[in-house]
């Protein structure tokens, strides 16, 4: 092979390499997509319970369930306090009131092919949830100061919406 030859060669080659380089970084970042909307991170789905008119499915985005849980309110406009401590003092006008309050629950698969309400398990103060599915109730509570209101109790048909639409 000439010399010239064997330089395009190597020279292609370099090139080739350089291309799959800067794919493999552009795809390892922001998962390989581009939103449009600017925002990046995973999408967070919390249905809402017992509040009147902002009961249904609420879909937000972030870095943290935090932030996804957050936006989903604010894309909705519902009003929500949070305190410091992670607990719940209001969301959409309801308030925690002593006898009334919030129930917090995590759906804990991950896999949406055959969804099953009993997946739901009473979660932490919405500060610390970890995952991506979320319900949250506004009611009564029991003698043993559970939520009346949870998911398995629910006569609303949310486990065929929002992300088990398409499940």
């Amino acid at each position: 092979m000439e010399k010239k030859q064997m330089y395009a060669a190597v020279a292609a080659i370099v090139i080739i390499v350089a291309v799959v380089a800067v794919a493999v970084w552009y795809m390892g970042n922001d998962n390989g997509g581009s939103d449009e909307s600017g925002e990046t991170g995973d999408t967070y789905y919390v249905y809402l319970d017992g509040m009147d008119d902002a009961n249904g499915w609420h879909t937000g985005t972030g870095e943290t369930p935090y932030e996804g849980i957050t936006d989903a309110f604010e894309n909705d406009s519902i009003g929500y306090e949070i305190g410091e401590n992670g607990w719940v003092s209001s969301i959409a006008g309801f308030a925690y009131d002593g006898t009334n309050g919030f129930g917090i629950f995590v759906y804990t698969s991950t896999d949406l092919s055959n969804p099953y309400v009993g997946y739901f398990c009473a979660g932490p103060v919405l500060a610390d949830v970890t995952g991506n599915i979320i319900y949250i109730s506004y009611g009564p509570y029991d003698a043993n100061y559970n939520n009346i209101l949870n998911p398995e109790s629910t006569t609303s048909g949310f486990m065929s919406e929002g992300p088990f639409a398409t499940a």
